[in-house]
C-alpha cells in the first residue's frame, strides 16, 4: 500500500451490557500486532469507555495499521482475546 495509507478494522461487541473494564494488556498486544509503536499511524482507538452501555454489534474499538498482514494479525488477536469486560444487563 502507499506510504501513509491507514487500514482499519472495527471490533464489535459480542453481547449487550455495561463496560466494566478494559484489559490493557489485550489492547496493547493488539496495537503492537498492528505495528505500533514502530508505525506512528498504527494502533487502537478506543470508542467505548468504562461505564458505557453497549449493544451487541456496536463498535468497541478500531484497529489501525498501514500493513495488511499486521492488520490481519491484530484482527486475529482481537478475535481470540476479549478486551472488554461487560457487566450483563439485569433482567429488572
Amino acid at each position: 500500500p502507499p506510504q501513509g495509507r491507514v487500514l482499519t478494522h472495527e471490533v464489535t461487541s459480542t453481547g449487550a451490557g455495561r463496560v466494566k473494564s478494559i484489559l490493557g494488556h489485550v489492547i496493547s498486544n493488539v496495537a503492537r500486532a498492528a505495528g505500533a509503536p514502530q508505525s506512528p499511524l498504527a494502533g487502537v482507538d478506543l470508542i467505548k469507555k468504562i461505564g458505557d452501555e453497549v449493544q451487541t454489534g456496536e463498535v468497541l474499538y478500531v484497529i489501525q495499521s498501514t500493513n495488511e498482514d499486521a492488520l490481519e494479525r491484530a484482527k486475529q488477536l482481537a478475535l481470540e482475546h476479549e478486551a472488554y469486560v461487560k457487566a450483563e444487563k439485569s433482567a429488572a
